[in-house]
């Protein structure tokens, strides 16, 4: 891997605006005059030193450049440092130099590397009438070839050699039109115990390089880098390749030596890596920065490869068998209970779409699956409804177009996930069908509890269709709880909506269930506020609705709201009836009449043995009304005639027969007693005078 380097740059001018403070060690390039600074990390940029290497003039240089075809140019250098300054002349100006006082000194700087040597030469005549630089005594030009260079081995130029042997320093950057090459080599480890460590050279010899490939040594080792980078300030790359393709036993890299002394690595991902095992080159990598006098020196490492052997199918962690694949279009998802990720064409966990979903083509396309061929089965038998692919469809929606009897639905190839939501319509088509439809549920067999909204399988009817959308929520954990709610609803010939509606009306706990069907409203719980029945009436005795109280069978409570018995649009009408021995019985109304009676009546259909009981403050039979014996009891219970009464009763006209009580005749004119008091027995006839004595009369025969 190449590692690209570059410096902050700017035009001198911009430099000198911002007056930067560059960091310690960090580089300033000005792009318009290819000068540089390095910065200590106090000096802001107009206060610092341009750099230069050491030892070199660090006096100002002038650029100076004469007319083409002028007269001449006169130069003359002034200042405290002039006579050791540069002067350096633009490509195809001529110098015609005079003497003053006869003498001329040339001070020549004979390092070739501080020549620009984008012109053919540097020297095209000189006073000393040499024209070539292979004249000078100190060059050679010997087999020198296109492309090659110059190159100082301590005492003369030469081309003799073909490698840079010191480091160059490209202060403006490197660029190539080509590539570049790495030294590398191929080293032999020989036999070797577990963390010995194996040099690999960097400066001499056959096996010298930056890269290096080795065999299988059978077991890990230290890998000394010799001697490495020596240079401070400076950072370098290298790379060793172990051929692991075979051997039983693969060799690694437990540690890194820089000539002789064990470095720290910082792996990249945490921890010395592992190799895999396979047949494969197993390819290391690592970085080594050193700063200032090297004191901190930093080794990275990273092991390219893991084993991966060119399909996913190979890893550990992946199961692209499960669920019969892999298929056509499967993903893979994460199965925590294996700890792989398993073929699978369900998406268990929620996916958000923050910018919304946008399909193209046709949009979102469900599968839906059709009965053509009519289902002849007895009432209540199972009905496959398939997800998995088969004669049943492969979908979660289905048509039955034909079918005689009502079923139980049998979903079949449910994923047995947890904390899972599944929605599945069934519509049978009762234009066809008798009248038919789903009224149990099964899951692969397992049948179901159903939350029917509404609260019990609805009635079907014929000419129309009947639609069954069934959800199913899944808890977390393999037996946690699950719910099926069915909602129905159906396509009548009035294209009305006739369906069930489940909603929250007054907190989470106060639900109403509203069944389409069969025009009821169930309630759960008793709610603040009113219930309203809206209905357009036209004449009297006619019904709004009604409030039922009832099981799955059996109904035991219903009020009805009514128009009146006359003049509808002023009066109204409602009546109680209540479950008495097995059968709804009517039991009062209330009814308003603008011609008739208005009030309250009891057993108002004459056809209820009902009895009627109030209460007083110490006697529980005050009015007693037995409406089975037409009798009427005050402080008792009727038994005789039509008032029975147990207790006085005071009277100011008595019209018709009077019955005394027999049996209680008084023993003395004296006798306690209320005036106007009759009794009898068999001879006499009793009653209480004013004056305060019992008299009798004795009785004579018709």
């Amino acid at each position: 891997m190449a590692t690209k380097l570059q410096v902050r740059r700017d035009t001198a001018a911009n430099w000198t605006s911002a007056d930067t403070v560059l960091s310690q060690g960090e580089f300033g390039w000005e792009t318009d005059t290819g000068y540089m600074k390095i910065g200590d990390g106090t000096t802001a940029w107009s206060s610092l030193a341009y750099f230069t290497p050491s030892g070199a003039d660090d006096n100002t240089t002038y650029d100076l450049a004469a007319a083409a075809g002028g007269g001449g140019a006169v130069v003359s250098l002034t200042g405290s440092d002039a006579t050791s300054d540069d002067v350096t002349f633009s490509a195809g100006t001529r110098i015609t130099v005079t003497p003053v006082g006869n003498v001329i000194t040339f001070d020549v700087d004979q390092d070739l590397a501080n020549y620009d040597n984008t012109t053919s030469a540097f020297i095209t005549q000189s006073a000393f009438g040499t024209t070539s630089i292979d004249a000078l005594s100190d060059v050679s030009t010997a087999g020198a070839s296109t492309g090659a260079h110059l190159e100082y081995d301590g005492a003369n130029w030469s081309t003799a050699a073909t490698d840079f042997s010191t480091t160059k320093y490209f202060l403006g950057g490197l660029a190539t039109n080509r590539f570049i090459e790495y030294r590398n080599a191929v080293i032999t480890i020989g036999a070797i115990s577990s963390g010995d460590p194996v040099d690999f050279p960097t400066d001499s010899g056959a096996d010298a390089g930056m890269e290096w490939e080795v065999n299988n040594p059978g077991t890990d080792f230290v890998a000394n880098i010799t001697p490495g980078p020596v240079n401070i300030n400076r950072s370098q790359y290298f790379r060793i390749i172990i051929d692991n393709t075979t051997g039983a036993t693969k060799g690694s890299i437990s540690g890194i030596q820089r000539n002789g002394v064990t470095q720290t690595v910082n792996w990249t991902n945490g921890a010395l890596p592992v190799v895999s095992g396979d047949d494969v080159y197993d390819i290391y990598e690592f970085y080594c920065f050193r700063g200032d006098g090297g004191s901190d020196e930093t080794w990275y490492g990273t092991l390219l490869t893991n084993g991966f052997s060119g399909t996913i199918a190979t890893l550990s962690d992946v199961d692209v068998t499960a669920n019969s694949g892999p298929v056509n279009g499967y993903l893979l998802a994460y199965n925590s209970s294996t700890s792989k990720w398993e073929n699978t064409n369900q998406i268990e966990n929620k996916i958000n779409y923050r910018n919304g979903l946008s399909t193209s083509g046709q949009g979102v396309t469900e599968t839906m699956h059709m009965y053509d061929t009519p289902l002849t089965i007895t009432e209540g038998d199972d009905v496959t409804f398939a997800l998995t692919a088969g004669v049943y469809g492969n979908s979660g929606k289905w048509v039955i177009e034909d079918v005689d009897n009502n079923f139980t639905a049998d979903i079949t190839g449910v994923d047995s996930v947890t904390s899972v939501y599944n929605k599945w319509i069934i519509a049978v088509n009762n234009n066809v069908s008798p009248g038919v439809g789903m009224t149990a549920l099964k899951i692969d067999g397992v049948a179901k509890t159903i939350n029917w909204a509404g609260g019990k399988p609805p009635v079907t009817e014929p000419g129309r269709f009947d639609v069954y959308e069934i959800e199913r929520w899944k808890e977390t954990g393999e037996l946690g709880d699950e719910y099926i709610f069915v909602r129905h609803w159906n396509d009548n010939s009035g294209g009305t909506f006739d369906g069930d509606l489940t909603g929250s009306v007054y907190g989470d706990d106060s639900t109403v269930l509203v069944d389409g069907l069969q025009n009821k409203i169930n309630l759960d719980k008793t709610v603040m506020g009113d219930i309203a029945i809206e209905k357009a009436v036209t004449g009297t005795g006619e019904i709004f609705g009604s409030l039922i109280a009832e099981t799955a069978s059996n109904e035991y409570n219903k009020i009805t709201f009514k128009t009146g018995p006359d003049t509808f649009a002023d009066n109204g009408e409602v009546t109680w009836s209540t479950r008495v021995q097995g059968s709804l019985t009517e039991i009062f109304e209330i009814k308003g009449s603008t011609v008739g009676k208005s009030g309250l009546t009891i057993n108002p259909q004459n056809n209820a043995e009902v009895d009627t009981y109030i209460a007083g403050g110490s006697d529980a039979f005050l009015v007693v009304v037995d409406a089975g014996l037409d009798k009427v009891g005050i402080g008792k219970v009727p038994t005789q005639g039509k008032l029975d009464v147990n207790g006085d009763l005071y009277a100011t006209t008595v019209r018709g027969s009077i019955i005394a009580t027999p049996g209680i005749a008084p023993a003395t004119a004296g006798e306690a007693g209320e005036t106007g008091e009759i009794r009898m027995d068999n001879n006499y006839l009793y009653g209480k005078t004013p004056g305060g004595d019992w008299k009798r009369i004795a009785w004579t025969s018709i």
